[in-house]
């Protein structure tokens, strides 16, 4: 057998293709034939002949709500304005809210800084340094960490520094208080303080 496809021939042998079967038909199975239900024909009724068909109910297609002369739609409740420190000031005090001869304004209010600086005999506080010491490196810490150390001074380990007592001195003390030993002295022990 010869099969062409443009320029090129392929021979093949008929003998060892088989291509149509040789079986006949009666051989393969046949499936069973399904058999159609038996099935009685029921007519309607005149009453269901009679009786209207019912009508599709129809709604209407979303749109703006138009009020009629008589409705009105229900107002949002007004804003209520964020309360400022004047309607505390305006108004009555609690009897609990000031001490006796007390107003807000003598609470707001600074006393006046003094012209000088107090003596150590004037001042009540009787501390007046911070003595602290690094207990442990730096190295590895976060640059914010290490930053703060060093602005208290501190570069090795078991260093002492003194400082005066005061809100920056006691801020950089807080921030790295895992890494230092504090204690509170009413005089610098050593020479030079800073």
């Amino acid at each position: 057998m010869i099969f062409t496809a443009g320029t090129k021939i392929w021979r093949q042998s008929t003998s060892t293709v088989n291509w149509f079967s040789t079986t006949s038909v009666p051989h393969y199975p046949r499936a069973p034939r399904k058999q159609s239900p038996n099935v009685t024909p029921r007519f309607p009724l005149k009453e269901q002949l009679s009786t209207p068909v019912p009508i599709k109910a129809v709604f209407p297609k979303p749109q703006a709500y138009k009020y009629g002369p008589g409705m009105k739609p229900t107002p949002f409740p007004p804003n209520t304005p964020k309360r400022h420190h004047t309607d505390v000031e305006s108004g009555i005090p609690l009897p609990t809210t000031f001490a006796p001869g007390e107003t807000a304004k003598s609470i707001r209010t600074r006393p006046t800084r003094p012209e000088r600086k107090l003596t150590q005999e004037e001042y009540p506080f009787p501390y007046r340094y911070f003595e602290i010491t690094l207990r442990r490196g730096v190295i590895g810490l976060p640059k914010t960490t290490r930053d703060i150390v060093k602005c208290l001074g501190l570069h090795t380990r078991y260093q002492v520094v003194w400082r005066l007592v005061g809100p920056r001195s006691a801020g950089q003390i807080l921030k790295v208080k895992e890494l230092v030993n504090m204690v509170i002295q009413p005089r610098c022990l050593i020479g030079s303080s800073i």
